[in-house]
């Protein structure tokens, strides 16, 4: 044989055997890139289902009766209720309108702003209970400025993009 057609045919078996290494090589990442995709519509549709069903349990009567504040052990001493107290027991009645006209000439606190907040939420008012809410957050040395944490706010938003009126 010649020697040029030897070298030809060693050239050819050289170039044959990368070409194989980057098919091997390609198929795998193909592998890779499948199961990747896979993963990840699976790990959407799991989220999305557990988004469903969270979303599915929350309701704004179970939230507000969730974060209400007990008035009762602590004004168990006294004779007369005081209007806080009035207002915290109606707004787990859910009777949010009374709650917000029991507590239009109650002087300022930090209780009348959480129990405005949740009463204006229960009503579907998410403009009137944003502003409470933000200015809950602005002022560091509101009661229950540490209230408003990571869990109450995703609470928060998605009863207000669900279940709004």
């Amino acid at each position: 044989m010649d020697n040029s057609i030897i070298e030809q045919r060693i050239q050819l078996s050289y170039r044959n055997k990368e070409i194989r290494a980057v098919r091997e090589r390609m198929k795998k990442r193909r592998a890779k890139l499948q199961y990747l995709k896979v993963s990840s519509a699976a790990a959407v549709f799991a989220i999305f289902i557990g988004l469903t069903v969270y979303i599915n349990t929350l309701s704004v009567e179970s939230f507000i009766a969730s974060t209400s504040y007990s008035y009762t052990t602590r004004n168990a001493i006294t004779t007369e209720k005081s209007t806080l107290l009035i207002a915290s027991e109606e707004l787990l009645n859910q009777r949010y309108e009374y709650v917000i006209d029991l507590l239009e000439d109650e002087q300022h606190s930090d209780h009348k702003d959480w129990i405005l907040l949740k009463a204006n939420m229960g009503l579907g008012n998410f403009d009137k209970a944003d502003n409470i809410l933000e200015s809950i957050e602005d002022d560091p040395k509101h009661l229950y400025y540490s209230r408003i944490n990571f869990k109450f706010k995703v609470d928060y938003y998605l009863i207000k993009l669900f279940f709004s009126k």
